[in-house]
């Protein structure tokens, strides 16, 4: 939860470097950067969920069904064609999920409000 700290830091930060500071300025930059770590925290939920799995399967077998040799060699061998499913684990993927959506719907609703 340090991110929920650091993004209104980081936007205060490049607000008053590139002028003048204005509290819409600020607010834009943070929603901005509150997008970027949600859609990190999402592409990190759907790549531990393994997804791609499945997709990644078809296309090494759809690639493996036009080398006729390597086919009839795997059956003679009687080789298991499956592979074993990339399984990534992060202990960082919920934090960063949920730092970006309160940041967003703070962001909102500042904007809203103000």
């Amino acid at each position: 939860m340090l991110i929920i700290i650091l993004a209104p830091a980081i936007s205060f930060v490049y607000v008053s470097a590139s002028g003048t500071i204005t509290l819409l300025k600020i607010i834009n930059t943070i929603f901005v950067i509150s997008l970027m770590i949600f859609l990190t925290g999402s592409v990190m939920l759907i790549i531990q969920k393994g997804i791609f799995n499945k997709l990644l399967d078809s296309f090494k077998s759809f690639i493996r069904s036009f080398d006729k040799i390597n086919r009839m060699a795997d059956q003679i061998e009687r080789r298991n064609t499956k592979t074993i499913p990339y399984v990534a684990e992060s202990l960082y993927t919920m934090p960063i999920l949920i730092s970006g959506i309160i940041l967003l719907i703070l962001s909102i609703f500042v904007s809203i409000f103000l």
